[in-house]
């Protein structure tokens, strides 16, 4: 009798490694392969069908088939994910800071943007910056490629003003009148600086002597320094000149003997000051005459010489100043 031994078990395929296996886009990818076992073939093998690009994102499927010698086939599948998880990668033009003078034209150097594997879908920025106001801007640049991987990078740009500010008409120059001291005093003159700047709302213009100074008889300068608040200035100067006043002579309005004394009562201008001189010889120059007193008139003033007993004849002068 003959006894016929049929082989109808399929071999059993084992993959190695991940099933499904993930990897990065421009990675190598090397294939784990899959183990082989036969009840009855040993030498049972495998073939596979499918390709994998690593280069290219997507979904792919690799076919493992065993076929042992008995014609008996086993099929199994691995899954192979090709994925981008790379952002993309931007790169700045130009200074980053950028420096821009205010009133210059901005012109945004730009960025590129360079993708893994997906291709660049978008690529945007926000530029705010104003050139005609000073300060601190800040420019994003956004890049997403296909794969959906966004990324930032940002630009810093400084508004800056290094421009002195204009000064079109100085303070006109100004002539005053000496008070009885001898002196007069400056006014405000910056309100007649006519001035600005183009980058700045908040010119200031300071005075030197300041407002209040007294100025002596003769020409005298004034300054004025222009600042923009923003670090830059500019000066200009006029002249004051102060006049002496004319002088106003004192006024004798009495003169009385008190028994041994003798009381002299005046006036002049208020501020103004005065001096009371003595002498018994006309015939001396004024410089030899003798001062009594001396004073500031703020109004009618009066003089008691007690000293006339041992002058028998005695001759004042009330002079001022």
């Amino acid at each position: 009798r003959s006894v016929y031994v049929a082989d109808t078990t399929a071999p059993i395929i084992t993959l190695n490694g991940l099933n499904p296996m993930i990897i990065e886009c421009h990675s190598s990818f090397s294939d784990p392969g899959a183990t082989v076992s036969d009840n009855c073939d040993s030498n049972a093998n495998y073939i596979v069908a499918g390709t994998v690009d690593p280069d290219v994102p997507s979904t792919y499927t690799l076919t493992y088939i065993a076929t042992d010698a008995a014609s008996n086939t086993a099929t199994i599948h691995r899954t192979v994910i090709v994925q981008d998880t790379t952002p993309p990668i931007i790169t700045m033009l130009g200074d980053n800071p950028f420096t821009n003078e205010c009133h210059s034209p901005f012109a945004d150097p730009g960025a590129t943007a360079s993708v893994s594997c997906s291709g660049l879908a978008s690529f945007n920025t926000n530029s705010t910056v104003n050139p005609n106001a000073v300060g601190l801007y800040t420019i994003h640049y956004v890049a997403t490629d296909g794969a959906g991987n966004t990324s930032t990078n940002t630009r810093s740009v400084i508004v800056r003003d290094t421009t002195p500010p204009v000064i079109t008409n100085c303070a006109p120059a100004q002539t005053l009148i000496a008070g009885s001291g001898g002196t007069a005093t400056l006014s405000n003159l910056a309100a007649l600086v006519s001035c600005g700047d183009a980058c700045s709302t908040s010119v200031t213009v300071a005075q030197a002597p300041p407002p209040g100074a007294e100025l002596p008889v003769g020409t005298n300068t004034v300054s004025f320094f222009v600042d923009d608040g923003n670090g830059n200035t500019n000066t200009c100067s006029t002249t004051v000149t102060v006049n002496a006043a004319a002088l106003v002579p004192p006024v004798v309005l009495s003169q009385t003997i008190i028994g041994d004394s003798f009381q002299l009562s005046f006036t002049g201008p208020g501020g103004q000051s005065y001096r009371v001189l003595a002498t018994t010889d006309l015939s001396l120059p004024l410089a030899s005459w003798t001062m009594l007193t001396n004073g500031t008139f703020a109004g009618p003033a009066t003089f008691i010489d007690t000293a006339t007993a041992g002058n028998p004849a005695r001759f004042y002068k009330v002079a001022s100043p």
